[in-house]
């Protein structure tokens, strides 16, 4: 494998640790086996691997008029799944009997035609309900390093509702999703978000630090107060 799937394979690999033995993850229908059919992620992978080519994103960019980083068309055609709510993000989902159109679910925002014709791509949601993830092309010399920041909805299309950079590139993205799911239930989430910062230290470590550690700060509350 080269370095891209095998990331992929391991961002699958921790999600499905945790995922594994829920129906909203898995997509339980009636014609779907017993979850109990899904006792490893070798066999998760079997039954969800997809069958959409990255090529076949081309449909959507040409109907928008953007470009996807390569990286992030190749991981969401890499498996079916049926919810990628994260805590942090809400990863587009790409349940079975998904076309390519489902993806474009993240650019139906009434303000996206207005970011997209700036270079700025709506791709997932933000754990908050802030708004969307986007990649922000404007001034990136490359599509596969376009950095990410976070697009507040109450601004309907404005340009200073975009936040800081909160992750370099979807590559660091993946990098500390596949961290924050490793080790789930066993590091607090105030501390895995402090993480992120030496984890992608060009991005969520560099100007996304005070976004991350209000992130922090959110989790520690609630790990504070749980028994209270």
């Amino acid at each position: 494998m080269n370095w891209k799937d095998k990331l992929i394979d391991r961002f699958y690999r921790a999600f499905w640790s945790i995922y594994g033995k829920s129906p909203y993850y898995l997509g339980f229908h009636n014609d779907l086996p017993n979850k109990s059919t899904f006792n490893s992620y070798d066999k998760i992978k079997e039954y969800y691997q997809c069958q959409i080519e990255p090529n076949s994103y081309q449909l959507i960019e040409s109907q928008y008029d953007i470009k996807y980083p390569s990286l992030f068309k190749e991981w969401h055609s890499f498996q079916h799944f049926h919810e990628g709510d994260l805590s942090f993000v809400r990863l587009p989902e790409n349940p079975i009997g998904n076309t390519v159109q489902s993806i474009a679910k993240s650019l139906g925002w009434s303000f996206s035609k207005e970011l997209t014709q700036e270079g700025i791509v709506p791709f997932a949601e933000e754990g908050n309900n802030t708004g969307p993830y986007v990649f922000d092309q404007r001034n990136a010399t490359n599509v596969e390093d376009s950095p990410i920041r976070v697009y507040d909805y109450t601004y309907g299309g404005e340009l200073n509702g975009l936040s800081e950079v909160i992750f370099s590139n979807f590559k660091m993205l993946l990098e500390c999703a596949i961290h924050y799911l490793e080790n789930l239930g066993r590091i607090s989430n105030s501390k895995l978000m402090i993480d992120f910062l030496h984890i992608d230290p060009n991005g969520a470590g560099y100007t996304g630090i005070e976004y991350w550690k209000s992130w922090s700060e959110s989790y520690k509350y609630i790990e504070n107060n749980k028994h209270s």
